[in-house]
């Protein structure tokens, strides 16, 4: 049993399950559902889309409610909220991939909870830790023979 209080500066915020929750606890006031995660990966990947442009069309379409909120929680989605959710979504998904536990500082400041795990993913991702490192067909990649007779190679061609 875990004897550490949530104050305690070593506690860590683990996460054991072995799919990604329905609701991530992506800031100590801030919850965000799986789905809506999904829907900026989406924004992001499709359209381009920015943090801050994702939270004001979201709040401007999306965000308006009737029911009073008197707690603590987040009124409105910000920016910020909406890239800490991209990252803990990807980080889980990721962790859930290579059957690993996600444990992060409790009580740290927000935005340094991950850099553990995203330091650890950017260095596995490295090289040959992406599954396609080694693609190329000729659809991705043309080598051509310029007019001074030198070879050339052109990505996404």
């Amino acid at each position: 049993m875990c004897r550490k209080h949530t104050s305690d500066p070593s506690a860590r915020r683990t996460y054991y399950d072995e799919d990604v929750p329905e609701f991530i606890q992506v800031t100590d006031t801030g919850f965000v559902e799986r789905r809506l995660c999904i829907f900026f990966e989406n924004e992001m990947s499709i359209s381009h889309a920015t943090c801050q442009g994702i939270s004001r069309v979201y709040n401007a379409a999306l965000g308006n409610s009737s029911i009073p909120n008197s707690s603590r929680l987040l009124h409105e989605l910000t920016g910020d909220l909406v890239l800490e959710s991209f990252l803990f979504h990807a980080v889980l998904r990721d962790k859930r991939r290579h059957r690993e536990v996600l444990s992060v500082i409790h009580g740290d400041y927000q935005n340094h909870r991950l850099d553990e795990a995203l330091k650890e993913r950017n260095y596995r991702m490295a090289g040959t830790g992406q599954h396609h490192w080694a693609h190329a067909c000729d659809r991705c990649m043309r080598v051509y023979q310029g007019e001074d007779g030198r070879s050339y190679d052109r990505w996404g061609a």
